[in-house]
Formats: C-alpha cells, structure tokens, sequence
C-alpha cells in the first residue's frame, strides 16, 4: 500500500488500483 500512498502521477495511481483491486470491479465500472 506504500507504492499507492506514493504515487505521484494519476496514471501511476490507477495502476496502483488495478494491482491491489486485481482488476476487481472492472465490470461495475464504479
């Protein structure tokens, strides 16, 4: 969770999203 409090960049931190998530709710689009 480290990685996802430094992120800097939002692209960076949507990638953070997807990696803790495991890509979970890809499908309710939330």
């Amino acid at each position: 969770m480290d990685s996802i409090l430094r992120v800097q960049e939002p692209e960076q931190l949507a990638a953070g999203l997807e990696a803790t998530f495991g890509g979970e709710g890809e499908g309710e689009g939330r």
